[in-house]
């Protein structure tokens, strides 16, 4: 995916980057990752990839189908 970043600037190692996906039959529909995406970031963001934005999306892709 390309999302490893490395944060032992906060405690942790390397640690994959805070996204959520939805994927049908193998491919990515929608795709949420969170700001600043990068080694050592000063901040551990959480406001795209979180439950309340993958049902969002989930209900905008029910209503248009």
């Amino acid at each position: 995916m390309g999302m490893l970043v490395d944060k032992q600037n906060l405690g942790f190692g390397f640690r994959n980057w805070r996204y959520s996906m939805l994927v049908h039959d193998g491919k990515i529909v929608e795709f949420f990752a969170e700001p600043g995406f990068g080694d050592n970031a000063e901040d551990d963001p959480f406001e795209v990839s979180d439950a309340d934005t993958m049902m969002g999306a989930l209900k905008r892709l029910n209503a248009a189908a």
